[in-house]
């Protein structure tokens, strides 16, 4: 559980950071690929996002941040330190 809690952290910080409400994020790939995390990793932390609202799917492989306030929240009162 705590790895999946950093590699959620390191991801949603990064959302955070570098996306407003309604960019489509990066891909699965793109997330794996920058982080060095499994694919199957990456699923559960945006099936986490997707729990609370804070990213819907889009058709294809995209994503897209929806309530950025949520996500906000969530990592404010879950993961951060």
């Amino acid at each position: 559980m705590d790895n999946f809690r950093e590699k959620a952290k390191i991801v949603f910080q990064y959302i955070l950071e570098r996306y407003n409400e309604n960019n489509i994020i990066d891909t699965e790939a793109d997330f794996c690929k920058e982080f060095g995390i499994s694919r199957t990793m990456i699923r559960e932390i945006m099936a986490v996002a997707k729990l609370i609202g804070a990213v819907t799917p889009r058709r294809g492989s995209c994503q897209r941040l929806t309530n950025k306030k949520e996500l906000q929240d969530f990592f404010d009162r879950y993961l951060k330190d």
